[in-house]
């Protein structure tokens, strides 16, 4: 089926803008997506300098059980951003050395709804000012707003922490928070964050694209950390029962995912290096640029092992869940095109019979391309029931028949517009190769 569109709807462009940190947050976990836990460990503290923009605040992730530590000298708020689960319970506080406040609500630091505040709920100690703000999550990411009074007599620092606390609240949750480009207001642009350097010496910020190693390795784009709503809403064409129930989805760490769907050429050096044993059939449509396909689930995972080991980074197939959210980048819409997809958009409808080379089509707002249509791409999950019981962390879901159903995504050069959408699934044999199966990697930052 063709879907056909109006001239208004040709271009729709889902920008986002993505939160990041920019108040000096600890070293990021080398886990691709770690589980949201209480932390009964002492919390970690990490200085930082303020941020010099006095028209709005920066944003910044606030892991469960991390603190922030920040000097200050003005009365001027800074913002976190804390990835909630429904029905979780929090405690946040924060102490300063004088009078301090905190807000929690949704929406953005420029434009927030606050839901709760500490205006009557502080304690006084000998040096310092507690605020805190017990809460029960609706789910999605919240807004936690902070400031204090500055003062001769007190320290210019702030700690702010963020407690999970035990038990799965049924009853006077906030209302739900937000989600993956919905929490910026338009105009307002968050500032980024630097992580270690690739080698070569690239920063790893937001949209940043690097590549681990000449010629050979794949071009990398920087995702950053957030939350988003995993599946299709009930009323979307084409959906079927295992894009269901939709569910919030957080990913505390920012990550790595190709820039394109992984080549022949990238593939070949592989081979070409004793790290993969498959020499995959090109089909007779050519190598270099054109996307890999012929290549099982097992191919895919000998080339990250291959590819980890030459790089001395962490790569592997992307979870369904860093998939989906690195592919929507903040859209809500069936395709980064908005309401329908044409030929133009993407190698679909079998408009060429074959894979055509990577990056041929306009890019999603993270910058990937090809994340409809070309070639299908593997994943590490496994399907079983939907989401009935699925990781709200961004981790794999194995619990199904990993053999007999690996989950395969984004849709290929053969497929009508319904097959292609973000949140179509499908699942094959793990031991399949297809001239239209193939894949990209996620490396951890």
């Amino acid at each position: 089926m063709t879907v056909v569109r109006s001239n208004s709807t040709l271009r729709n462009a889902v920008m986002i803008s993505a939160v990041l940190a920019s108040l000096g947050l600890t070293a990021p976990e080398t886990a691709l997506a770690q589980a949201m836990r209480p932390q009964s460990a002492p919390v970690q503290r990490a200085e930082s300098t303020p941020a010099t923009n006095g028209t709005s605040a920066a944003e910044t992730v606030l892991r469960p059980g991390e603190a922030q530590q920040k000097a200050d000298g003005s009365s001027r708020p800074s913002c976190y951003l804390l990835p909630t689960t429904p029905g979780s319970q929090w405690r946040i506080t924060v102490t300063a050395g004088s009078d301090s406040w905190l807000q929690v609500g949704r929406g953005s630091c420029s434009n927030m709804t606050v839901d709760r505040e500490t205006n009557t709920v502080w304690t006084l100690g000998w040096t310092s000012v507690t605020s805190r703000i017990d809460f029960a999550s609706g789910g999605g990411l919240y807004v936690i707003k902070t400031w204090f009074r500055e003062s001769p007599y007190a320290p210019a620092t702030y700690t702010i922490t963020a407690q999970q606390r035990s038990g799965v609240a049924n009853t006077g949750l906030l209302p739900a928070g937000g989600e993956a480009g919905g929490w910026l207001t338009p105009g307002w642009t968050p500032a980024s964050v630097s992580h270690e350097p690739a080698k070569g010496g690239e920063p790893l910020s937001r949209g940043n694209v690097f590549r681990d190693c000449a010629d050979v390795c794949p071009e990398m784009v920087v995702i950053p950390a957030g939350s988003f709503t995993m599946g299709s809403p009930a009323e979307e064409a084409g959906r079927t029962a295992s894009e269901g129930p939709r569910h919030p989805v957080a990913l505390i760490n920012p990550f790595a995912v190709g820039r394109y769907e992984v080549t022949f050429a990238e593939y070949d050096a592989c081979v070409a290096d004793g790290g993969c044993s498959h020499a995959a059939n090109d089909q007779g449509w050519g190598r270099g640029r054109r996307p890999v396909v012929d290549v099982s689930w097992d191919d895919a995972q000998a080339y990250v092992a291959w590819l980890s080991k030459k790089t001395g980074h962490r790569y592997q197939l992307p979870s369904e869940a860093e998939w989906e959210y690195a592919a929507r980048a903040g859209s809500q819409a069936p395709w980064q095109t908005g309401s329908a997809i044409l030929t133009d958009d993407a190698n679909i409808l079998n408009a060429f019979a074959k894979t055509v080379n990577v990056g041929g089509y306009a890019p999603n707002a993270f910058g990937l391309h090809d994340v409809h249509g070309n070639v299908v791409e593997w994943t590490l999950d496994c399907m079983d029931t939907g989401y009935v019981g699925a990781p709200n962390d961004g981790s794999a879901a194995t619990s199904g028949e990993c053999a007999s159903a690996r989950i395969i995504r984004g849709g290929s050069f053969v497929d009508e517009p319904v097959l292609v959408r973000f949140a179509a699934r499908k699942s094959v044999g793990q031991a399949m190769r297809a001239a239209n199966l193939g894949f990209r990697v996620v490396r951890a930052l």
